[in-house]
């Protein structure tokens, strides 16, 4: 049985990306609660450049280009709180 058949690529590697996320997520709050918010930060943050990505890529509209470039900076923003965060618990504890 093929997942190939369930599955575009695109679709598998966000399936790939987002069960690795989790099991990460679940370690990091096993060693300290604000490691693990601080890497949720970080994967919220991933998932909002990569479906800016997605957009960018299946459209024309200059709106939507627009909305892209809007949540690709959002996700990024997250992306860099979620470090500084998670840098600043790691060496406070």
């Amino acid at each position: 049985m093929s997942v190939a058949r369930y599955f575009s690529p695109s679709a598998a590697f966000a399936v790939l990306i987002g069960v690795s996320m989790l099991f990460i997520t679940a370690m990091l709050f096993t060693v300290d609660t604000m490691l693990g918010f601080a890497s949720i930060m970080v994967f919220v943050g991933s998932a909002f450049v990569y479906s800016a990505m997605e957009l960018a890529d299946r459209t024309t509209s200059n709106k939507a280009l627009i909305t892209a470039l809007r949540v690709r900076a959002i996700g990024l923003v997250l992306i860099g709180l979620g470090t500084f965060f998670g840098a600043l618990m790691y060496l406070v504890f």
